[in-house]
């Protein structure tokens, strides 16, 4: 039986309910923030592979992109308005992410302060948001 990665929004939600609880509070809504992007990246990134779309490897620029870029810029770079809309949603996702699971003092992406419960909460409602939009995509 494979692992359903939509199980992780289920986690973070949990993670943010009980922070305090099971670990420290920032880890809890660190722990949540990371999770839920990963819910929804890994399930845009399986919906590419089930429909066998062609990603790019370089932006228009000729950078080469990594794995998460990859796929967010696919989504942005559609001609189709609701998967533009999951890209620059999952954009801002994964900005949190890195932001959690990679500094200290997390920033915003104009360097003031990220706070956290607010970002906690912020993720796991769009994620819930990306995992009905991407899952009503034909």
């Amino acid at each position: 039986m494979s692992f359903d990665f939509g199980d992780y929004l289920n986690l973070a939600e949990a993670l943010v309910n009980e922070r305090g609880r099971l670990a420290t509070e920032e880890a809890c809504l660190r722990s949540a923030v990371s999770r839920a992007y990963y819910s929804v990246f890994i399930l845009a990134r399986d919906f590419t592979a089930t429909k066998e779309e062609e990603i790019a490897d370089f932006d228009s620029k000729g950078k080469k992109l990594g794995s998460h870029e990859r796929i967010i810029e696919h989504f942005k770079n559609s001609c189709d308005a609701r998967r533009q809309k999951i890209g620059l949603s999952l954009d801002r996702l994964r900005e949190f992410r890195v932001q959690a699971d990679y500094y200290a003092l997390m920033r915003n992406r104009h360097g003031g302060p990220l706070l956290l419960l607010p970002s906690a909460n912020f993720s796991v409602s769009e994620a819930k948001t990306l995992l009905s939009a991407i899952r009503s995509l034909p």
